[in-house]
């Protein structure tokens, strides 16, 4: 609920151009003469608004968490610095991830040495089958040549049958050394790559302890210091835009349906007294927050401080309606029946625009129409 002063300093700017035109009615709702006060119905602008509460909050707000679970050992930012995205914040204890990390390394290291250095299991596997190639085309040489000389009655029997017997050998250790080099090779890429995978997640998990920024900014509050245990429940800081702020508006759900993106918002904050500034709604939250039964309106300045701070607390006046030139009477002389009390007693008024202040009047009197203070 906003205050009744914060009522009459938004109602003030709403109506600034009037304001003098409408002097001698604010005087005549104020005064304490025994004769009945009065007022006429006279012309001017009206609006009609939707009265919310206001937090001022940095573009890009959010709370920093850690990734993992471990003890502060360094804290590299203070409340106020500037930060650049990746920027480093704090240091938890590695020690054990960097262990597993160098360890991880030097499996890494003997994979690939495994697979590509000079004295590979490969390279040896590699030698052993060109020397088999070269017996197998000697002794399928030897072989042929028996077969030809025996087709001649030239030789054995048995001499053929010797060279046979070495080629069919020398061609299967062919095959078993090459069926064991793609073997051999598919198992030591695998182990490369397992080795490569898990000098990765190494480096990962070790990075993780690097608590860095995630956007250029500000840093606004830090929450931890140097020896605190922390783990990704635990908020350590918060950072948000340095020069780019938002409104937070809370609007009650009896209003939400008359709010648009695109409305004009007068704001008043308690750091800035009676000066008014102008905003325009950026985003409604589509859903309720269950706890305070409001839905979260976003509106960004278009007539902004000189100086803003994140939490910064006001009130503000959301334009749902502006009318030119609108008949309006206070809206302390009208009673809850639409009714005015005249000279010729009560009369039925209809109306359009209405807040706090005033309403506007579409029939039933006009501005010769003197109007004294009803029983509500």
């Amino acid at each position: 609920m906003l205050s009744l002063m914060a009522l009459f300093k938004i109602s003030y700017f709403l109506f600034l151009p009037v304001f003098f035109h409408g002097l001698w009615m604010s005087v005549l709702l104020t005064s304490c003469q025994e004769e009945a006060a009065y007022v006429k119905p006279t012309y001017q602008d009206i609006n009609e608004a939707v009265y919310s509460t206001v937090t001022v909050e940095p573009q890009g707000y959010y709370t920093v968490y850690p990734a993992v679970a471990g003890i502060i050992t360094q804290r590299l930012v203070e409340e106020g610095d500037a930060v650049e995205r990746g920027s480093t914040l704090f240091q938890l204890d590695n020690s054990q991830p960097k262990i597993s990390s160098d360890i991880a390394r030097l499996s890494l290291e003997t994979a690939r040495e495994t697979y590509r250095g000079d004295a590979t299991l490969l390279k040896e596997i590699a030698e052993n089958i060109s020397s088999a190639r070269l017996k197998l085309k000697n002794d399928s040489l030897n072989f042929v040549q028996q077969q030809r000389l025996w087709q001649q009655n030239i030789g054995s029997q048995q001499l053929l049958d010797d060279r046979r017997l070495a080629y069919e050998i020398a061609r299967n250790e062919l095959d078993r050394l090459t069926n064991n080099y793609t073997r051999t090779q598919r198992d030591l890429e695998r182990q490369l790559a397992s080795a490569r995978n898990s000098y990765t997640i190494s480096t990962i998990n070790q990075a993780d302890f690097t608590v860095k920024s995630q956007r250029k900014g500000k840093v606004y509050e830090i929450f931890r210091e140097i020896g605190e245990a922390v783990n990704p429940q635990v908020p350590l800081a918060s950072i948000g835009s340095a020069t780019d702020f938002v409104l937070r508006l809370k609007v009650d759900e009896v209003d939400i349906s008359r709010v648009q993106v695109g409305q004009k918002v007068a704001v008043l904050l308690d750091a800035y007294g009676e000066e008014v500034f102008l905003a325009k709604v950026t985003q409604i939250s589509p859903s309720m927050d269950e706890r305070s039964q409001t839905f979260a309106v976003e509106a960004l300045f278009i007539q902004a401080p000189t100086r803003l701070f994140n939490g910064l607390t006001g009130e503000a006046s959301i334009i749902i309606q502006e009318k030119k030139k609108a008949l309006v009477l206070p809206t302390v002389y009208i009673s809850k029946n639409s009714e005015v009390k005249t000279d010729s007693g009560l009369v039925k008024v209809k109306t359009g625009l209405a807040n706090l202040i005033y309403t506007e009047i579409l029939s039933g009197v006009d501005t010769s129409t003197l109007i004294y203070e009803t029983a509500q």
